[in-house]
Order: structure tokens, then C-alpha cells, then sequence
């Protein structure tokens, strides 16, 4: 890795630029220099001056804005281009992180309008970079706290460097600077007049004097929606976002569209938040957006971003499997008939149908699905002290993933069930307790013998627990409804009851698969398909010759 190179002529002028534009608050400008002339001179042989050594030969101050936007951008490529976490030194973390708290201060300890603009994707970056960086630096903490354990000799320098160290990359304070910026920009009663039409996106996102604050108060939210999520707190990762609209229906009315890497991960979070407090229904609702949005298919930005998203859709594909063997439901039973196809696209077709066979096969399938899809979840410095654990940076993985599995496991049997009690309007418990189990085999051939009481009280349980499984919480988006709120709802596609041993399903039930949403769902893809086509041009035939 090249680092510290000369101040030169390049640096100079890059400098002076970006110091210009932000005095002129030419955001589209802003925009050109750190997506295409950093990243030019970031591929190029030489390295990259260190900002404190070009404050001081350029006459600059460190708290100037463009060198504090440079420093930003400067620890942003030791990061991307690092091949390991050890690879990053603690100085260079330490300065990351003060030069965040610097650039936040900027709005926090400032007027009400602040005086500089920068582009709503730099703006989500910087938001971004700050959980990434986050993430990096607990990880690597959990790592080293478990190599101490160990008693590793060549350890004890970094150990001596993180001790050095104990005030920074904390979460606690991370998520206190989110909140901080939420309330400074007042983005709720924003969203709430955005909900009564009385304001619209283009307002928030358009450039003036609140634009800053407002949008860095609204991607703060996504950021705490990450936090939340990755210290295992789905409960607050929802209530994070409780002010964002997640209505499909209203595609012009979404700060988090306009930009690309805001609304896959939005999407992927809350989807994910959602599958693990139980909430399938909402769960398969939120990951169907990330893979039916045409606008994450079109790059909009860096290969690295688009890379990540390309990631974090196939993802949020494993993820939509999970949630929906899980809901019980199918995909063209949840409104849209295209998304078995999204689906196939990114899932094994062998990994759907093992998901489906109710065994342990499919516990180690839901478990290989989870590790690839999950995020990296991240604990504490006061946490790890408590677990008092030398798995280190795996600990926050295996307690979420426990905890995911034994809903799984709770679940084995269920689609078994569903199953059978759709073939049927009546059965008694004791026939579909020998139907559905499974029979010992005496040369290669069932050997089945009459229900006992025990097979009969297991399927009672299970029964109930199916009952339990299918009522679940989904939030009522069209209705305004906030996304940790909703009203219980039956998820099953047919209803029964027991009676006297005799299961008893309810025909009436079962919802009639309708072709309205189908239909609208093709229609909207057809207008996108078509959008800036002439109609002359698609009907013009050319005549026969005479």
C-alpha cells in the first residue's frame, strides 16, 4: 500500500478545487472530484500525502472543511485498499475517528443553517463509512481480546495500542452522535408533513440551507437502523426508521431511492430485523422491494458500490428463501408472480427444496443460508468483558445464529403439516398422525404400526404450534402504520380447529388467488421497460411494397 506521498502539483490543485466548489456549493462538481479525479489519483502510483503534511504546506488549517472532507476520503482508501484489519494502524483509526466527530461537529455545534453543501451520495457515505468503520474496529477488538486470552506473544502490541486507545470507535457514542443529528435537523416533523403532502422528497433532498442537516438527520436513521441490528437490538433497529414510509406503491416519494447504496441497505436491514423478531410477512415484504427495484439495477456510482450491492441483493435473495419457507407462504402467494423467478436467479434450486423437507438437512441448509446472508454482527467492549469469551469476534455470530435456529427447529415439522392439512376437510388425529410421521423401514419397505397416545399428543403440540407460527404481526404500511407497529394477522392458507379428535379445516378460508396484483405488477414493469420510448417508433410497421 502506497501512503504519504509528496504534496505535488496534484494535490495542490485537487485542494484548491474542491475548496473552491465547496465555497460555491456546486454539488454536482463536489461530486465529480471525489467519484472520478480522487479515484484516478487514489489507482495511480505514488501515493496519497497525508493530510496533516498538506494542511501544513498548502496553508491550510486541519479543521478547515475541505481538509477535514479530504481526510475523510484519505482514510476511506486505507480502508478500501487494506488486505487485512491489521493492515490499518491505531493512529490511523484514531484520526478517522476524531475527524468524524469533527465534521459532525460542523453541523451539531453550528448555526441552524449551516454554511457548506455537499451531494446527498457523499452525504450517505460519510454516515456509512462511520458504521463501516465502526464494525472494522470492534471486530478487530473482539478478535484481539480473544487472542489475549490465549496468551499470543506477537498480540501484545496491538493489546497495548487498543488499551491506549479506550475512547474510540465506541458504540455507545456512535449511536448517541446519530441520535444528536436526527434531533438537530428536526427530519421527523419533515417526514411527517412529507406523509401529509404537505412537503415532498425534492424538498429534503434539493440543495439549500437545511439540505445538510435534514438529509444527514435522515440517513442517521439508517445508520441507527444498522447499529441496532448488528448489536442484535431488533426491537430499537426498527423504531430507528418508525418515520420512513416503506410503501411500495409510492416510488416518487422515497428520500432513500435516490441513493443507490441508502436504499439496498435500508432494505436489507429492516428485512433482516424483521425475519429475526419473527415478523416473516413483513420480512418477505421488505426483501421483495430489494430484489423487484429496477433502480438498483442500473450503476449510478462506483464499481465498489456497485459491487456491494450486487452482494447485498443476492443476500437479501438468501434471506427472502429463509422468510418465506419460514412465513409458510410461497412467493405467488405474497402478490407477485415474478419474484419465484427473482428468487431462482439467486438461490440454488437444490437449497429451496431442501429449505422444504421439514429435517436436519434443512437445519444445516437455514444455517448455510444465514452465514452467508447475515450481517457481521458486532459486540461492545463492556459486553465482551462480561461474556468473558475467547471466541472473540465469532461470539456475537453464534448467539444470533442460536437464536435463528431454534425458531428453525421450532418450525421443522410445520410445512409437513401445511401440507397435508391441505388435501383434507376433515381428518382425524390419529390418521394424520400416522400419515405424517415418519415410518421405521424393514427392506426398504414402511413399516407403519397404530398411532400411540405419544404420537398424538406430539402432533397436538405440534398443531399448536403451527396455530401459534401462522399468527403473526405485519404492519399496515398503506394505512400509515409505523414499521415496529401492525396487527396480528393469520398467515395459514387454510384454518382449522380440533374437535373431539377430529381436525376440522375450514375450506372458506383459504383466500382465492387473485390476478390484480399480477397484472399491475407487469403493467409498472412494461412502463419502466418503455419509459423515454416514442410510440411511433414501437408501432411503426413497414408497409408492403405495391
Amino acid at each position: 500500500m502506497q501512503f504519504g506521498g509528496e504534496v505535488g502539483e496534484r494535490c495542490k490543485r485537487f485542494l484548491e478545487e474542491l475548496n473552491q466548489r465547496l465555497a460555491e456549493k456546486d454539488a454536482a462538481k463536489i461530486h465529480e472530484l471525489k467519484e472520478v479525479r480522487f479515484g484516478e489519483w487514489a489507482a495511480e502510483e505514488g501515493g496519497i500525502p497525508k493530510p496533516e503534511i498538506a494542511a501544513k504546506k498548502l496553508g491550510y488549517a486541519n479543521d478547515d472543511l475541505v481538509m477535514l472532507l479530504y481526510r475523510e476520503l484519505y482514510t476511506r482508501h486505507i480502508y478500501s485498499v487494506a488486505k487485512k484489519p491489521e493492515d490499518i494502524r491505531i493512529e490511523d483509526r484514531a484520526d478517522a475517528w476524531s475527524n468524524y466527530l469533527a465534521l459532525f461537529n460542523k453541523v451539531l455545534d453550528g448555526p441552524e443553517h449551516v454554511t457548506f453543501d455537499l451531494p446527498n451520495s457523499w452525504l450517505y457515505d460519510i454516515v456509512d463509512e462511520l458504521v463501516y468503520q465502526l464494525v472494522v474496529y470492534c471486530r478487530y477488538r473482539a478478535e484481539r481480546r480473544g487472542a489475549q486470552k490465549k496468551d499470543a506473544a506477537d498480540e501484545a502490541d496491538k493489546l497495548r495500542d487498543i488499551q491506549q486507545h479506550p475512547t474510540i470507535w465506541d458504540p455507545k457514542t456512535v449511536i448517541r452522535i446519530l441520535h444528536k443529528l436526527i434531533q438537530k435537523s428536526d427530519i421527523v416533523s419533515v417526514l411527517a408533513q412529507i406523509k401529509q403532502g404537505k412537503m415532498t422528497a425534492a424538498d429534503v433532498l434539493s440543495p439549500g440551507p437545511s439540505h445538510v442537516t435534514r438529509v444527514w438527520g435522515y440517513f442517521s436513521m439508517v445508520g441507527l437502523l444498522r447499529v441496532h441490528t448488528l448489536m442484535g437490538d431488533y426491537n430499537q433497529a426498527l423504531k430507528a426508521v418508525d418515520h420512513i414510509d416503506f410503501t411500495p406503491e409510492k416510488e416518487g416519494e422515497k428520500i432513500f431511492k435516490k441513493v443507490q447504496a441508502c436504499h439496498i441497505t435500508i432494505l436489507y436491514y429492516a428485512g433482516f430485523a424483521y425475519m429475526m423478531m419473527r415478523r416473516h410477512y413483513d420480512a418477505v415484504r421488505i426483501l421483495l422491494q430489494a430484489l423487484r427495484s429496477r433502480s438498483l439495477e442500473s450503476a449510478q456510482t462506483t464499481n465498489q458500490t456497485v459491487s456491494n450491492i450486487a452482494k447485498m441483493r443476492e443476500n437479501c435473495a438468501r434471506l427472502l428463501a429463509m422468510a418465506l419457507e419460514l412465513a409458510g407462504r410461497r412467493p405467488e402467494k405474497m402478490g407477485d408472480e415474478t419474484a419465484a423467478s427473482l428468487l431462482m436467479q439467486r438461490v440454488k434450486k437444490e437449497d429451496l427444496e431442501v429449505l422444504k423437507q421439514g429435517n436436519e438437512d434443512s437445519v444445516g441448509t437455514f444455517k448455510s443460508l444465514f452465514m452467508q446472508a447475515c450481517p457481521r454482527f458486532i459486540l461492545s467492549a463492556a459486553a465482551l468483558d462480561i461474556l468473558d469469551s475467547e471466541s472473540g469476534k465469532k461470539e456475537a455470530l453464534n448467539m444470533q445464529l442460536s437464536l435463528f435456529l431454534r425458531e428453525v427447529r421450532q418450525q421443522l415439522r410445520l410445512p409437513i403439516l401445511r401440507s397435508y392439512l391441505k388435501l383434507y376437510s376433515t381428518i382425524p388425529l390419529e390418521k394424520l398422525a400416522s400419515t405424517a410421521t415418519e415410518a421405521p423401514m424393514e427392506d426398504g419397505v414402511e413399516v407403519r404400526t397404530a398411532s400411540s397416545e405419544a404420537e398424538k399428543a406430539k402432533l397436538t403440540r405440534e398443531l399448536l404450534c403451527l396455530k401459534h407460527k401462522s399468527r403473526q404481526l405485519a404492519c399496515n404500511w398503506q394505512a400509515g402504520g409505523a414499521p415496529i407497529q401492525g396487527t396480528y394477522k393469520c398467515l395459514a392458507d387454510a384454518d382449522f380447529y380440533l374437535d373431539r379428535n377430529i381436525i376440522h379445516i375450514d375450506a372458506d378460508f383459504r383466500r382465492p388467488q387473485t390476478n390484480c396484483s399480477y397484472f399491475v405488477s407487469n403493467i409498472e414493469s412494461l412502463r419502466n421497460v418503455t419509459k423515454g420510448l416514442n410510440p411511433h417508433d414501437i408501432f411503426r410497421q413497414s408497409r408492403p411494397a405495391v
